[in-house]
């Protein structure tokens, strides 16, 4: 499954500043005996070959992954992004802060409990712990689904703060550890391209029909890739 994985997550064209966002959920359902020893190698094999064509995992880490803090330090690839659903900022802060980029931890449940001068101290409270020595960008725990869950006010008194507290004095310098520090080089045989009779292949296509045109080449590929990210859907 994995390097049907990676290929399904690999963006057609890699750009340090986008990533390839990765949700994770049942670490937090697993012992950590079991974490480590079946679910983390193959993982961070996957992780391995990304930063070495230069695409930033973004990591998403659903619901508590407190007990793994010392472990993603140790084991995940440096300039990834984590994305916390909960936890403890403080902790959080000091043991990944500086290897990787931190995101996500705001509770999106005051937007609709608190009032707008009391989500002021709270992101500020907040943004004093995560914003020093830099790396971490604005994000909450999960998204608001519906206007019912937020109150505008109380939003729009969070998105002005932000707006001017949350600000680095060295706007696009690098930040921590890069991307690939490691030297990690590409193995195409850790993660071979899928093969199947249910996906399209130009040379055998080509053989069955040779008269077709060179040009249409890209458009059957594309209606391929789409297909199968349609199956790939299907299967989350």
């Amino acid at each position: 499954m994995m390097p049907l994985l990676f290929h399904w997550g690999l963006p057609g064209n890699i750009d340090p500043q986008g990533s390839v966002f990765i949700p994770l959920h049942m670490p937090t359902f697993m012992r950590e005996k079991d974490f480590v020893e079946i679910y983390l190698p193959s993982y961070k094999n996957m992780l391995k070959q990304y930063a070495a064509v230069g695409a930033r995992p973004n990591m998403f880490c659903e619901h508590d992954w407190s007990r793994y803090l010392d472990i993603l330090e140790s084991e995940i690839p440096a300039g990834c992004q984590l994305a916390f659903e909960y936890g403890d900022p403080q902790t959080i802060k000091d043991k990944l802060g500086k290897k990787f980029l931190l995101t996500g931890l705001f509770p999106s449940a005051s937007l609709k409990t608190d009032t707008p001068a009391q989500i002021v101290d709270r992101a500020k409270a907040f943004l004093d712990i995560m914003l020093p020595g830099g790396g971490y960008i604005f994000g909450f725990d999960k998204n608001p689904l519906t206007l019912k869950e937020v109150n505008l006010d109380t939003l729009a008194a969070l998105t002005e703060f932000i707006r001017d507290y949350a600000t680095y004095k060295n706007p696009g310098d690098a930040f921590g550890t890069p991307l690939n520090n490691e030297g990690f080089v590409f193995d195409e045989n850790q993660v071979p391209k899928p093969r199947s009779r249910y996906l399209f292949d130009w040379d055998s296509f080509k053989q069955k029909y040779p008269l077709t045109p060179d040009f249409a080449r890209a458009n059957f590929e594309r209606f391929s890739k789409e297909t199968f990210d349609f199956y790939m859907n299907l299967l989350i």
